[in-house]
């Protein structure tokens, strides 16, 4: 694997086999930070254990359509139903499945930045010419869920404001009033599809120039890349309107469920 991080003050190289990774832009934050990169990967040939899969996006709200994750790994995976749960308003996102190859990419990147002991430098603005989105967690606390290091990503709905079609002549302004919000907006990104996640853990860790014992590192990508400049992360619409085919059209509490049975968890102990 070699991947190539550039940024305004980071250059990291991590060698390994059979992998090429190129990241442009590459953003770690120790709060969360979204970041976007362009990525290609063009073979996988590890060892690493993947902790990814099944993220489960349930939306409460009184005007949306949903779908839940589907899975289809066929490689070993630590398999996680990370349940998000999506507070807001007349939102319509689209299905997302799992994906190997994201999820190897997301993987590379975990175990490069921990096992190159790179500072994490604080976040630039989106980048648009990037294929990929990607949502980082780094946190020094035990948990018991990963939902637990996925949750401060949800919890940037309390500072969004979601921009109605009157807001957006001709472009849509990103109303955020905290921190971030850019991590909630790619959790919903209405165009994005497939979803990869993997964690790891260091035992010390450069953040912004102190080291962090037991480190954990939550990376997720996603496909396509959501967060571009200037648009909404979903449209108004009735609940349910946008559930695929594929799904029978069964919708309760404003969501779209598939027909067959999955392996959906709520809680991941």
């Amino acid at each position: 694997m070699s991947v190539s991080v550039l940024s305004t003050n980071q250059s990291v190289s991590v060698l390994s086999t059979n992998q090429s990774v190129s990241v442009l832009s590459t953003n770690l934050s120790v709060s969360v930070p979204s970041t976007n990169q362009s990525v290609s990967v063009l073979s996988t040939n590890q060892s690493v254990s993947i902790l990814s899969t099944n993220l489960s996006v349930s939306v409460l709200s009184t005007n949306q359509s949903v779908s839940v994750l589907s899975t289809n790994q066929s490689v070993s995976v630590l398999s996680t139903n990370l349940f998000v749960s999506v507070v807001s308003t007349n939102q319509s996102v689209s299905v997302l499945s799992t994906n190997q190859s994201v999820s190897v990419l997301s993987t590379n990147l975990s175990v490069s930045v921990l096992s190159t002991n790179q500072s994490v430098p604080v976040l630039s603005n989106n980048q648009s010419v990037s294929v990929l989105s990607t949502n980082q967690s780094v946190s020094v606390l035990s948990y018991r869920s990963i939902l637990q290091l996925v949750k401060p990503w949800h919890d940037e709905v309390k500072d969004y404001v979601f921009p109605y079609p009157r807001d957006c002549n001709p472009r849509c302004p990103l109303k955020c009033y905290g921190p971030m919000c850019t991590h909630y907006t790619q959790m919903v990104w209405a165009t994005t599809n497939k979803v990869g996640c993997a964690i790891h853990t260091c035992h010390n860790m450069n953040v912004w120039g102190n080291v962090w014992k037991r480190t954990t590192f939550l990376v997720c990508n996603y496909s396509s890349k959501g967060n571009w400049i200037g648009e909404a992360p979903y449209k108004v619409g009735v609940p349910c309107s946008a559930c695929p085919p594929s799904y029978g059209g069964s919708c309760s509490n404003n969501m779209c469920f598939p027909a067959l049975n999955t392996n959906y968890l709520q809680w991941f102990k």
